[in-house]
């Protein structure tokens, strides 16, 4: 991650998902076994698309959804 910014959990608290600015991603954090994926973001500072090929142009603040 180059610049973390905002951090959410998910509802169960068992993933932590982090806004990483200049990547231009989401990450997420499986707080079970420490493994951390890209949860969206193509790493492109554009607006479009869906998950992990959505385009973030500087993702940061995050919050859970219920």
């Amino acid at each position: 991650m180059a610049e973390p910014n905002g951090l959410a959990f998910d509802p169960a608290q068992t993933r932590l998902y982090i806004a990483d600015v200049a990547d231009h991603r989401v990450r997420v954090v499986d707080l079970a076994t420490g493994t951390m994926a890209t949860f969206a973001g193509t790493g492109q500072a554009e607006h479009g698309g869906d998950g992990e090929t959505a385009a973030l142009p500087a993702s940061s603040g995050l919050g859970p959804s219920r």
